[in-house]
């Protein structure tokens, strides 16, 4: 997706903007496959106070494939150390990631943020390791989240309604790859549409329904995009029986 660690390169890490929460399923997205992973969220701690999550992150690696010499991905959130860049506890952190950088490679995280916010970050990063910023946007420009959306097959009509849905401050927790995916093969299910496209009057029965996760996350803005739906122009297209 990003070409993090092609083969020879000099990279250490990526600093990966993801606009979302849930930055663990977004980094899955940018690892390299042939690497084993692990995940440890980094919290900032105030100067003077134990610092514990470096010892977690060591228990974490003494306890993967690192101990028996193999390389591996680390996917670190340290969204929490934005705005704390020059604090003596990160520079502990930096210390550590650079005495580490030769079978490590890193894919530190930031969500609900935007690249801006994370350049100083990126800056002190560069400091001790070589790597790069990128960001994720599908969950930061709806266009990307309607292509993501549309990807499973959901008419683009209906998908870019969705897309705008899940953008608006009241659907902030469903942005995630897990809930998307999880949304979706809920909306297939419902209409009973199997493999065919899922047409705008499937989408808009659905967000109707009390039952859907749109619902259950913001029923009012849910009844609010399906009128969005019905709205569109031109033909909706018929909604088949559901499953029993």
């Amino acid at each position: 997706m990003y070409m993090l660690f092609e083969q020879n390169s000099k990279k250490n890490f990526i600093l990966l903007v993801t606009g979302s929460e849930d930055n663990d399923a977004a980094a899955k997205r940018a690892a390299d496959t042939a690497l084993d992973t692990i995940n440890c969220k980094l919290s900032y701690v105030p100067p003077y106070e134990s610092f514990e999550d470096i010892k977690t992150l060591q228990l974490r690696l003494f306890d993967s494939p690192y101990i028996k010499g193999r390389n591996i991905c680390c996917v670190l959130d340290i969204s929490e150390w934005i705005g704390h860049e020059n604090e003596e506890y990160f520079a502990v952190l930096l210390k550590y990631f650079h005495d580490h950088r030769s079978r490590l490679e890193y894919i530190f995280t930031v969500g609900c943020c935007s690249e801006d916010d994370a350049k100083q970050l990126y800056f002190r990063l560069r400091c001790y390791l070589r790597g790069s910023i990128a960001t994720d946007l599908t969950f930061i420009k709806t266009g990307s989240l309607c292509g993501y959306i549309e990807s499973k097959n959901i008419a683009r009509k209906a998908a870019r309604v969705l897309a705008e849905m899940i953008m608006s401050e009241e659907m902030k927790p469903m942005r995630s790859y897990p809930t998307i995916d999880m949304m979706c093969d809920e909306l297939r299910e419902y209409s009973g549409c199997g493999t065919d496209m899922i047409s705008p009057a499937a989408v808009r029965e659905y967000l109707l329904d009390c039952d859907s996760l749109p619902a259950v996350v913001n029923s009012g803005c849910a009844a609010a995009f399906a009128d969005r739906i019905q709205k569109l122009p031109g033909r909706l297209g018929d909604i088949q029986d559901r499953i029993a």
